[in-house]
């Protein structure tokens, strides 16, 4: 997502596949593009990151 350049509207610019359902879902500050999720079948973390070919901003 990125802020609209005119109105309220977010615009969506993509979207990655991820190996967790999104049961849970949260970024680690720890690095860009770094991610945990939850699987709700196995109950397990799974470690995931985001290719940054791009900049891309996280907001707080």
């Amino acid at each position: 997502m990125t802020l609209p350049k005119a109105g309220a509207t977010l615009e969506h610019v993509g979207t990655y596949a991820m190996a967790a359902e999104g049961q849970a879902v949260d970024w680690d500050e720890s690095g860009p593009g770094h991610f945990w999720g939850i699987t709700r079948k196995g109950g397990e973390m799974i470690e995931m990151r985001l290719p940054l070919g791009r900049q891309v901003a996280l907001l707080p």
